[in-house]
C-alpha cells in the first residue's frame, strides 16, 4: 500500500487514513470560517448612518451657501463686511462639502466591506456543504473497502476532495482579505478628504 501526506501528517491504514484525513480538513475549514470575522448587518448600519448625516451635512453646506446671496438679494448688507461674511461662509461651504463627500465615500467603503464578507461566508458554507457530502460518501466507502489498490485509490480520492476543499477555502479567505484591504485603503482616503488642500 502507499504512502500518502497531507498537512504534514503520514497515512497508511485506509479507514485511519480517510478519517484523519478529513478531520485535519475539516479542522482547517473551522479555522478559516472562525478566521472571517465581522457583522456585515453592523457595518450596513453604519452605512445608513453615515449616508444620512451625508445628505443633512449637504443640505446644511447648501443652506450656508445661499445666506450670503439672500443677504445681498436684499440689500441687507453690502459692503467690505459683507464681502469678508462671504468669502469666510465659502470657504466653511467647502469645508462642509468634504466632509459630505468623506462620509459618502466610507459609506461606499463599508458597504462593499460588508458585501465582500457576506460573500466570503457563503463561499465558505458551499465549500464546507460539498466537502460534507464528499466526506459521508468516503466514509461509507472507507468502511467496506475490499482490496490494497482500491483502498489506495480511496485514500488518493480522499487527499484530493480534502486538498480541494481547502484550496477553495483559502483562495475565498484570500479574496476577503484583499477586499478588506482595498476598503481600509478607501477609508483613508475618504478620511484625507477632509484634510488635504484643494
Amino acid at each position: 500500500m502507499r504512502i500518502w501526506q497531507f498537512a504534514g501528517w503520514t497515512f497508511t491504514n485506509v479507514a485511519d487514513d480517510v478519517a484523519q484525513l478529513l478531520g485535519l480538513a475539516e479542522r482547517s475549514l473551522t479555522a478559516r470560517e472562525a478566521a472571517m470575522t465581522g457583522d456585515p448587518e453592523g457595518l450596513r448600519t453604519i452605512v445608513r448612518s453615515y449616508r444620512m448625516l451625508a445628505d443633512q451635512t449637504t443640505r446644511t453646506g447648501r443652506e450656508l451657501a445661499e445666506r450670503p446671496r439672500t443677504l445681498q438679494a436684499r440689500d441687507h448688507w453690502r459692503g467690505a463686511a459683507c464681502d469678508g461674511y462671504q468669502q469666510g461662509t465659502t470657504r466653511l461651504v467647502t469645508g462642509v462639502e468634504r466632509v459630505s463627500g468623506s462620509l459618502a465615500h466610507q459609506a461606499a467603503a463599508l458597504l462593499d466591506a460588508a458585501a465582500a464578507l457576506e460573500s466570503a461566508r457563503a463561499q465558505l458554507l458551499d465549500i464546507k456543504n460539498s466537502f460534507h457530502r464528499a466526506a459521508w460518501d468516503l466514509r461509507a466507502s472507507a468502511a467496506r473497502w475490499g482490496t490494497a489498490e482500491e483502498g489506495n485509490q480511496l485514500v488518493a480520492r480522499t487527499h484530493r476532495v480534502c486538498s480541494d476543499a481547502t484550496a477553495r477555502a483559502a483562495a475565498a479567505q484570500g479574496r476577503l482579505e484583499q477586499a478588506l484591504v482595498h476598503a481600509a485603503d478607501r477609508l483613508r482616503a475618504a478620511g484625507d478628504l477632509v484634510y488635504s488642500p484643494r
